[in-house]
This record gives C-alpha cells, sequence and structure tokens, in this order.
C-alpha cells in the first residue's frame, strides 16, 4: 500500500493463531478500522481488582475473530504485492549496501529492512549479553484465558482485566 516491497517468510503458511487476540476498542478504531467486523466479542464492562478494591476502567474490550483477522490481513497483504515464501530463515549478513535473509528452503532475499517476528526464538537476532541478565533477556508475555465457569462468579456482561484478589473455596 505505501509502494514497498514486502516478503513474509515462514515455514508453513498458512498458520492458524491459536490465541486470543483482544485490544482496547478505541486503539482498534485509530489503528485499523477495516477490521472492526472481526469483533467476536465487546465488553463496555471492563475491571481491574487488586488485592481489596476494583477500579472499573472507562474503555471498551473487544476480542478479536483470529480467523477473520486473519483472512482481511493476507488479503490485504496479497492485494498490495506482498509475498508468502514458505520457507525458514536460518540467518542474515548485512553489508554496507543492503541485507539479505538466509532461507532454508528458498533463494535468499536481499533487503534493506529485515523485521524479524519470531517471538522468544529469535532466529535472526543476536544479543550480547548484560551482567545483570541471568542467562538471557528478560521477556514479557501478556496471557489471557477465555474460560467457561462451573458457576457464575462475575456479571457476564463484566470482564475481568485482572484480578489479584485471593482465590476463595466454594
Amino acid at each position: 500500500e505505501r509502494d514497498l516491497e514486502v516478503a513474509l517468510v515462514s515455514p508453513l503458511w498458512p498458520v492458524p493463531w491459536p490465541n486470543n487476540y483482544g485490544i482496547w476498542l478505541d486503539e482498534l478504531e485509530r489503528a485499523d478500522p477495516m477490521l472492526l467486523d472481526c469483533i467476536e466479542r465487546r465488553w463496555d464492562d471492563v475491571w481491574f481488582w487488586g488485592r481489596k478494591d476494583g477500579r472499573r476502567l472507562r474503555r471498551t474490550y473487544v476480542l478479536l475473530k483470529n480467523h477473520s483477522v486473519v483472512e482481511r490481513m493476507t488479503a490485504r497483504f496479497e492485494r498490495a504485492g506482498g509475498e508468502v515464501v514458505v520457507a525458514s530463515a536460518t540467518g542474515a549478513r548485512h553489508d554496507a549496501a543492503s541485507s539479505r535473509v538466509v532461507l532454508d528452503g528458498a533463494p535468499d532475499i536481499i533487503a534493506d529492512l529485515i523485521i524479524a517476528a519470531t517471538g522468544n526464538n529469535p532466529v535472526l537476532v543476536h544479543r550480547q549479553s548484560h551482567p545483570s541478565s541471568a542467562g538471557g533477556p528478560g521477556i514479557q508475555v501478556a496471557y489471557g484465558v477465555l474460560a467457561t465457569l462451573a458457576s457464575q462468579s462475575a456479571p457476564l456482561e463484566e470482564m475481568r482485566l485482572m484480578d489479584w484478589r485471593p482465590a476463595t473455596s466454594p
């Protein structure tokens, strides 16, 4: 869409997204209004609970339909001329003029910019160790659960973003 040549490299394609993805509605509206019809569930009543007190957050949170988001983004990527390369990236080489992504199973890709979105297993990133790190970099993970409960512990229209209160026995 911005007159760039873009390649997506993945050892498997298409790849289903196994996780649940949620976002604040106002951020989705600003980021990509074309994804508004990919909303599976909406919560206008969102709560954060500390050990004792709760706070209602005055923002709407939505759960996205993963398959719809993947289909929409893939179609948009292909319409814009993006290329999917089914291969594994095994390394990168850099010189003054460009960078090269080394692939296993396909010809290397020469690029001006490489974005490695490999999660916690960065094949293309080499980090220097730091004296304060115990064996590697710190990694932040956000984890959410969409649960079906045997009994109702909160109003069905309420979403608990975080709940740090002690659990009670039944």
